[in-house]
């Protein structure tokens, strides 16, 4: 299997949560807050309207075209990009500029990610490196030019935002627009998608929002970097590596179970473990980090529930292959709910002194 393609998805997919754990550990987290508000919004608009699309272009037998697909992404752009801005100025007080900032770089990565779909199932290894390369010195230009100041942070971000969009201006011209009733027979098919991504991208934006009002900006920094670093994992395997994965078993009519991504489970999990016996002993060398206990304790829990949210998402792929006859979005919608309402009662302002 070529993980070229999935480590290059992962560019774009997973560069808010690499932004925001890069400014917390670094001393930023306010900023890490931010951003880590408006990638909930994105989440909440962006993501909810994905409909499982990686999957459908990967594996999906052709009854969802990619043409149909860039279509419906394009004709909702701007009103999903208007209501991102207004669910992270208006209702959660951040900053407008970096907010509409990181809404365009959204914008161009939802863009980007039906393009690299497509070099994947066509096996276009060279341009998918050139992007992780672009993709790669983009990010680190924009974390250190944040560092600095905040016109220099918004510069930087700036550029992480729209220089993406240039490797993908002749994939968006050369794909003609799909006939109207192509798009409404496809219509019924991507519904329960739709359904089951707008859910859990809601569901993501409110926890963040509560998150962020409850517990200041400051406090929610840190604990989104330490969720981020056990959920990271995750999110790369449910989003990113998992489909390519399934791609590659459908293509080679066999399993495919690296014995390195076993052991690397059973690491994550001892090392979770090893955080949170060493937070709540007070080991001394977590404190010289910078970061205090609850930072690593949450990390530690965040790194176990990592390990069991990648099982749970194996078993959602193998539902998803299967899509036209499984509907995912009763079970999405109770989990979800579930875990909204529970944040109130697990959350406390005073949480960051509790160690």
């Amino acid at each position: 299997m070529n993980y070229l393609f999935p480590i290059s998805y992962m560019s774009i997919t997973q560069a808010m949560t690499a932004m925001v754990i890069g400014l917390a550990l670094l001393g930023k987290p306010e900023m890490a807050a931010e951003i880590s508000v408006v990638h909930g919004a994105t989440l909440a608009t962006f993501y909810a309207f994905s409909a499982n699309f990686r999957n459908m272009i990967l594996y999906g037998e052709g009854q969802i075209s990619l043409p149909i697909i860039l279509f419906s992404r394009l004709a909702i752009l701007i009103p999903l990009a208007i209501i991102a801005v207004t669910l992270c100025v208006f209702l959660a007080g951040v900053n407008s500029t970096i907010a509409i900032v990181l809404i365009i770089r959204r914008c161009v990565e939802w863009i980007n990610e039906v393009h690299l779909c497509e070099t994947e199932v066509n096996k276009d290894d060279k341009f998918a490196l050139k992007f992780l390369i672009l993709q790669s010195i983009l990010l680190i230009t924009a974390l250190g030019l944040s560092l600095k100041n905040e016109t220099y942070a918004i510069i930087g971000l700036s550029l992480w935002a729209v220089l993406p969009i240039l490797p993908s201006l002749r994939f968006i011209i050369s794909k003609t627009m799909p006939p109207l009733i192509q798009f409404k027979k496809s219509l019924p098919i991507m519904l329960p998608h739709f359904g089951s991504t707008a859910i859990i991208g809601f569901s993501f934006y409110v926890f963040r929002l509560i998150i962020f009002l409850i517990a200041g900006k400051t406090v929610a920094g840190d604990l989104f970097a330490a969720i981020a670093v056990g959920s990271f994992m995750g999110s790369i395997f449910a989003n990113v590596v998992g489909p390519s994965i399934a791609l590659h078993e459908v293509r080679t009519n066999d399993k495919y179970s690296p014995l390195f991504g076993k052991v690397t489970l059973y690491i994550i999990l001892f090392l979770g473990f090893a955080l949170v016996i060493a937070s709540l002993t007070r080991f001394s060398l977590l404190e010289a980090t910078g970061k205090n206990c609850f930072f690593w304790m949450t990390a530690g829990f965040s790194l176990m529930g990592g390990v069991l949210m990648v099982k749970a998402i194996t078993i959602k792929l193998l539902l998803l292959k299967h899509y036209e006859e499984i509907d995912i979005f009763g079970p999405d919608m109770l989990i979800h709910i579930l875990l909204i309402a529970a944040i109130p009662c697990c959350i406390n302002p005073s949480l960051e002194n509790a160690c």
